[in-house]
């Protein structure tokens, strides 16, 4: 079993900054891109493709296979780093996977039209997708409804909404730190 403690924080993020040297993140080494001209660098474009995104899908460690999960989703930029905020129960399967290893991978992704050609192989999609990893860890009581609101901030953006006690306390909030971050699109050219 394998649980990454949080290392600490370094610095206060000034508001406003989203560059990715500001964001604590790192590009995977392992990460080159085959098709480099789909490849997006830009920190600032990759957080407007996020926010265009309505699932973010979660693959934990699982004993045979990985487990993948859709959650909604907000994000909160603090110390140095992204952190993907998701709710859930405080039971089930995600939640007993997570605390066995906190290690995950994620996507997410925002479709645009299939395009399809003459034949099968020169058929096509737009498309614009984000993947990374971190370590999920869970959001202390005092700061869940400040992580409550990034996620419904994510849907129902300049929204104010109050949530209740009860409901704060029958919620798992987790904050997903990430670590790593790609992200690439295709303007779906037919061939």
């Amino acid at each position: 079993m394998h649980r990454t403690e949080d290392t600490g924080l370094l610095r206060k993020v000034e508001a406003g900054m989203h560059r990715k040297e500001d964001a604590g993140m790192h590009r995977r080494e392992d990460a080159s891109m085959r098709r480099s001209e789909k490849e997006i660098k830009d920190f600032d474009e990759i957080i407007e493709i996020i926010g265009r995104c309505d699932v973010c899908r979660l693959a934990l460690f699982n004993d045979e296979y990985p487990y993948i999960v859709p959650v909604s989703f907000g994000i909160m930029f603090e110390n140095e780093h992204l952190h993907i905020i998701f709710h859930s129960s405080h039971q089930g399967k995600k939640i007993e996977l997570l605390k066995r290893d906190n290690r995950v991978a994620f996507e997410m992704d925002n479709s645009g039209s299939v395009l399809i050609g003459e034949s099968g192989c020169d058929s096509t999609m737009q498309y614009q997708s984000v993947c990374g990893n971190g370590l999920v860890y869970v959001v202390p009581e005092l700061e869940k409804p400040a992580a409550l609101a990034a996620i419904m901030d994510h849907y129902a953006a300049g929204r104010s909404f109050e949530f209740s006690e009860a409901a704060i306390a029958n919620t798992a909030v987790l904050r997903l730190t990430v670590s790593s971050l790609t992200a690439k699109q295709s303007p779906g050219k037919q061939a």
